[in-house]
């Protein structure tokens, strides 16, 4: 008896997730992942627009933002289970003269 996508966790996660680099993203490419019904989880990777366009994808559950530039839109992305955000410490030479750590 063959599996189905639904049946098989590991293959359905292939299918509706979707990874993308925010450094080369425009908005017509996040309108094009929110003609995609069956995307469930969204990952970018230093996302530099508005999340808005991703509003009508009612099917996002999980979204994962590593080293946002923006988080415009997520406000309006009420159809999220779990918001994963990853960032790193940018430090300037200015940031870092005047810490607390200086004496």
């Amino acid at each position: 008896m063959a599996e189905s996508d639904s049946d098989n966790p590991v293959r359905a996660t292939e299918t509706d997730s979707i990874s993308l680099d925010g450094r080369r993203l425009s908005v017509a490419d996040l309108y094009a992942v929110a003609a995609r019904p069956d995307v469930t989880r969204v990952r970018i990777f230093a996302l530099q627009q508005s999340l808005a366009p991703l509003a009508p994808l009612l099917s996002l559950r999980h979204l994962e933002l590593t080293d946002p530039y923006a988080l415009d839109g997520l406000d309006q992305l009420e159809q999220l289970d779990s918001l994963m955000l990853y960032a790193r410490f940018r430090a300037s030479p200015r940031s870092i003269s005047s810490g607390p750590w200086r004496t």
